[in-house]
């Protein structure tokens, strides 16, 4: 844990929130979910957050085939964290920081 820690001192701010929000989830599929699509698909950010936390897993690569819907914008975040929530109930949801409200807001109004 020392080790990750101390890389959590060299990335930046935002690697750092992407970082901990799976750190202690081993096995549970995380979902990184970016509403920016002028900066960066949906579905590419996914591979990138996979990529950067080491925490791929086929699982996780089915779930964001949800997302395609994402390249609208932030409206349409309730329908596919409606859909990764119906198909993976124990899925980790990681938005950008701007979103989070939006997204405890559906999770806590989610009806399964």
């Amino acid at each position: 844990m020392a080790k990750e820690l101390k890389v959590l001192e060299e990335v930046p701010r935002p690697v750092e929130m992407l970082m901990a929000a799976t750190m202690g989830r081993q096995g549970q599929p995380a979902v990184y979910v970016t509403t920016r699509p002028a900066d960066i698909d949906a579905i590419l950010a996914k591979q990138w957050y996979d990529g950067l936390t080491a925490t791929y897993t086929e699982r996780s690569w089915e779930l964001s085939l949800n997302m395609f819907e994402l390249s609208g914008g932030v409206d349409n975040l309730r329908p596919v964290v409606n859909r990764i929530m119906k198909a993976e109930p124990s899925a980790v949801i990681i938005v950008d920081p701007e979103n989070q409200a939006a997204l405890n807001h559906i999770l806590a109004t989610f009806d399964s």
